[in-house]
C-alpha cells in the first residue's frame, strides 16, 4: 500500500529537473555533509572524508536545478 501511494504522488510531480549520476569528488563536501546528517539521525554509519574519497566510485547524486539534493551509496559486506 505505502509503495502504491509513494508512486502516485511521485507520478504527479515534475521531475524532469532532476539528473541521477555517478558522484564525483567535487561532490566530496556535500556528501560529507549528507552522510553526517543520516548517521547523526542513526539511519546510516558514519563515514569518514577518506572513506568519501575511497569509495566515490560507489556513490551515485541526484542533482536538482546544478544543486546535489541527494545521495546513495551501496556498500555490500
Amino acid at each position: 500500500y505505502a509503495v502504491d501511494q509513494a508512486d502516485k504522488r511521485l507520478a504527479q510531480r515534475d521531475s524532469s529537473a532532476v539528473k541521477v549520476r555517478p558522484a564525483r569528488l567535487t561532490d566530496i563536501e556535500t556528501l560529507e555533509g549528507m552522510v553526517a546528517y543520516w548517521a547523526n539521525m542513526g539511519e546510516n554509519l558514519p563515514r569518514s572524508r577518506n572513506e568519501l574519497v575511497r569509495d566515490i566510485g560507489s556513490f551515485a547524486v541526484a542533482e536538482h536545478h546544478g544543486e546535489v539534493t541527494g545521495c546513495a551509496s551501496l556498500y555490500v559486506y
